[in-house]
């Protein structure tokens, strides 16, 4: 007679190699969304440079301002935990334009807004580079 091992084993043999597999899926995507966004913040960053000739758009100054009005304590707790600095200024500048409480601010930073944000941002910087080029090449010719 065949020596069969208890469903029991089998299953929990099962869930470890399912669980591993879910975790190793999270950390791919973690890791996928992290490259993606430092990728995008350089060409952001040679774009700037190339054809902004670095130069700052001035809302900067306005939102400062009106931050302390705006927010609340808890706010700027929710800010502090935040600790990537360009995210941090993303949200708050986001959860000052658009009045988010803080609730609604937790809610985007663990939908991983800024991610999700910059990405189709970029795309979308990206295309009107690659027109501007490519009217300035069609102009050279």
């Amino acid at each position: 007679m065949p020596n069969i091992k208890p469903k029991k084993n089998i299953s929990t043999l099962y869930n470890n190699i399912k669980t591993i597999i879910d975790t190793s899926k999270q950390e791919v995507t973690i890791q996928l969304n992290n490259t993606m966004v430092l990728s995008y913040w350089e060409i952001g960053k040679q774009l700037n440079v190339e054809i902004l000739k670095d130069e700052r758009a001035t809302y900067g100054k306005e939102i400062c301002a009106t931050l302390s009005r705006k927010l609340s304590w808890s706010h700027f707790i929710e800010f502090i935990k935040v600790k990537d600095e360009l995210k941090r200024e993303f949200y708050i500048v986001m959860c000052a334009k658009e009045r988010w409480n803080v609730r609604t601010l937790r809610e985007r930073v663990n939908s991983m807004l800024f991610e999700r944000y910059f990405f189709f941002r970029m795309l979308f910087l990206i295309d009107l580079c690659l027109m501007y080029l490519n009217e300035e090449e069609n102009f050279d010719t």
